[in-house]
């Protein structure tokens, strides 16, 4: 259960840098995962970081915008799957303010004429200039 837990964290990583990136770099992403030494320690281990790294990811997945929006029923499922993260590692407690923080400075400034600053800070939310 732990590797195939694991083999979908790496094929999630992919999917979440195909979004961003062109397919070679997606690849080259999610072969990094599955080649990432502490994923194959952890994968071989019953510990709870695969069952965290694939909640994690899967989260950030259906977060990652990409070019198109984030609808209501990925973001409750997102939220869902971080909330379980969390339960599993507390490590990921202060996670969801940080983007309930950058989701309304992204909100409060996506109309102002000067949001070169504000692009930086909401990246890995998809913000557009």
């Amino acid at each position: 259960m732990q590797c195939l837990l694991s083999a979908v964290t790496a094929g999630l990583v992919a999917l979440t840098a195909r979004k961003y990136v062109s397919v070679g770099l997606s690849w080259l992403a999610g072969l990094t995962a599955a080649s990432y030494p502490p994923f194959i320690y952890y994968s071989g281990r019953i510990l709870s970081e695969t069952l965290f790294a694939f909640l994690f990811v899967a989260a950030l997945w259906l977060l990652s915008p990409g070019l198109k929006k984030i609808s209501v029923k990925s973001a409750a499922v997102a939220g869902a799957l971080m909330g379980l993260a969390c339960l599993t590692r507390p490590v990921l407690f202060y996670f969801p303010l940080g983007l309930a923080f950058l989701a309304s400075a992204r909100w409060i400034f996506r109309r102002s004429t000067s949001r070169h600053w504000v692009i930086p800070t909401t990246g890995p939310m998809g913000a557009k200039s």
